[in-house]
């Protein structure tokens, strides 16, 4: 098994799996690509903005959100009492500080 290293931890699994994962992203690209196209042109349009970007899942938003706002490392972030470990491992990987709403920090977890 390899190992991949992410914001969201440590995720196992095989070549075989890799191989489906990477063929099946290149034939979804292909297919989908203008319809991702014309939802962010379309969506860009209504929000009034001159670019959108659509990112497939929920974390690399977050991540790149954090980064494009370029926020210092030790910066506090607020977020809601009760989220995700995929978000906080985000956070966590922009060198942020995560905060509860709840004015109270978040305690760190060693896996």
């Amino acid at each position: 098994m390899s190992k991949l290293a992410i914001p969201r931890g440590i995720i196992y699994h095989t070549a075989v799996q890799d191989i489906f994962y990477l063929l099946r992203a290149a034939f979804a690209r292909l297919n989908k690509k203008h319809g991702i196209e014309k939802f962010e042109n379309e969506f860009a349009a209504y929000m009034g903005a001159k670019y959108c970007v659509a990112f497939p899942f929920a974390r690399t938003a977050l991540y790149y959100a954090l980064r494009a706002k370029n926020i210092t490392k030790g910066h506090e972030i607020i977020m809601p009492p009760i989220t995700i470990k995929p978000m906080l491992d985000v956070v966590l990987a922009c060198g942020l500080k995560p905060y509860s709403s709840t004015s109270t920090p978040i305690p760190s977890v060693s896996i």
